[in-house]
């Protein structure tokens, strides 16, 4: 993925088909990627983790933006796969697709809508005891971004539990979709994205604990907070 002379690497976030099939009927699919990680100079390699795109616009600027594709992978019928192993449930369609296009800076600054939270949740659940810290929240056309860390005051949190933060819509859709991050045994840091259509109206933010171990996870719902979007 390039925009201008930035190369973004190992970006891809997530792939889904649209709710409409074409006339033809064939499909169209979303590809979302995330462009967290950066090659700001050039030569090739990352040199920029957690870049935001939004905090580096020009809004005077035009941008050429291309994406590379050099492999397609497809889900087979169920009828077709004989051994039940995932991977043979999976076919790939190599090439090379090239798409470009052009954005005015001025374009994505105004289509992303950006909602400061500034929250701070006393978390003290499963052993874990910190601070989960929400800054802000951005709405773009076709996803909803969400930064947040949390400090462990006691507890580690790479010991099999884990604090984060669901976002559903006003109907009580999950619209949990993917996340990166990292950090050490007392600092989690997250970026999460979620799925975003025309419908959604209000975000339900719900802070979680969960403990792989046992496979369970609790909703904290005193803790969960509403924001209404404006999303035309």
């Amino acid at each position: 993925m390039q925009i201008g002379n930035m190369l973004f690497f190992d970006s891809a976030s997530s792939i889904r088909e649209e709710p409409i099939k074409n006339k033809d009927g064939s499909w169209n699919y979303l590809y979302a990627l995330k462009l967290t990680q950066a090659d700001t100079d050039g030569d090739g390699k990352i040199d920029v983790e957690g870049y935001n795109v939004l905090d580096h616009i020009d809004p005077n600027k035009n941008y050429q933006i291309s994406a590379q594709f050099t492999s397609l992978e497809f889900e087979k019928n169920p009828a077709q796969t004989k051994s039940g192993n995932y991977r043979d449930s999976y076919g790939e369609i190599k090439g090379n697709w090239t798409v470009h296009t052009s954005v005015n800076g001025s374009k994505i600054i105004a289509d992303t809508k950006v909602y400061p939270l500034n929250k701070e949740i006393s978390i003290n659940e499963k052993g874990i005891k910190g601070v989960l810290s929400i800054k802000e929240v951005r709405v773009s056309p076709v996803s909803i971004k969400l930064h947040y860390t949390f400090t462990s005051s006691t507890g580690s949190i790479r010991n099999g539990t884990n604090v984060g933060v669901k976002i559903k819509d006003q109907n009580g859709r999950d619209l949990s979709e993917s996340g990166s991050g990292g950090g050490t045994d007392r600092v989690l840091e997250m970026d999460e994205e979620y799925r975003n259509d025309k419908g959604v109206v209000m975000l339900r933010f719900v802070p979680y604990v969960s403990d792989y171990e046992n496979d369970s996870s609790k909703d904290l719902t005193s803790d969960a907070f509403n924001l209404k979007v404006n999303n035309n």
